[in-house]
């Protein structure tokens, strides 16, 4: 089994009616989120590291996850799967290094 990390940028796609988005943010979740986020979940054991990024363990290869995931996210967004190494990893937070490592 190896461990990757799975990085996504969904693109908003909405009108919220207003004449400059700059002068505010807008937090939107987006029904492919849910869909991209459950079907990643059954892809292996995994931890939630950022607000758009997720460790995941599987037996699957990056490719086989990319080819599993890409279907739930449309053609301006972008995912982004790597494969990790517990030994050359470094994050604020050592608990996921150490899940990485350990898995």
């Amino acid at each position: 089994m190896s461990v990757y990390l799975i990085n996504y940028y969904l693109k908003e796609e909405h009108d919220c009616g207003c004449e400059n988005h700059d002068d505010h943010e807008h937090h939107h979740h987006h029904h492919e989120d849910y869909e991209l986020i459950g079907e990643l979940k059954s892809l292996g054991a995994w931890a939630h590291l950022m607000p758009t990024s997720f460790l995941l363990q599987s037996t699957l290869s990056e490719t086989e996850i990319f080819d599993k995931l890409k279907v739930t996210i449309k053609e301006k967004d972008t995912l982004f799967i790597s494969k990790l190494d517990g030994q050359a990893t470094a994050c604020s937070i050592p608990q996921a290094v150490e899940w990485i490592s350990n898995h």
